[in-house]
């Protein structure tokens, strides 16, 4: 699961489960979360255009507690 959080707002910018992540999957998420939140304002800028991949917390309260039975599921729950 990649979660995507603003550092400066602590908002989150993305969730997106996946079965396997490549280099090329993560850097697509990215650019599309670009393309979407921080090229659109152009505003934005400094510390609040840094997120920071991968959290702790969904892992704990989300992944650890629940037995997923296909990909569907995990992308209907996420959000």
């Amino acid at each position: 699961m990649l979660n995507l959080v603003d550092e400066h707002t602590r908002e989150c910018l993305l969730v997106r489960p996946e079965r396997r992540w490549s280099s090329a999957k993560v850097i697509e998420a990215l650019a599309d979360v670009a393309r979407r939140r921080f090229i659109s304002s152009p505003a934005v800028h400094g510390s609040t255009a840094i997120a920071r991949a991968s959290t702790r917390k969904p892992r704990d309260e989300f992944l650890n507690g629940e037995i997923f039975y296909s990909l569907k599921e995990v992308l209907v729950l996420a959000e």
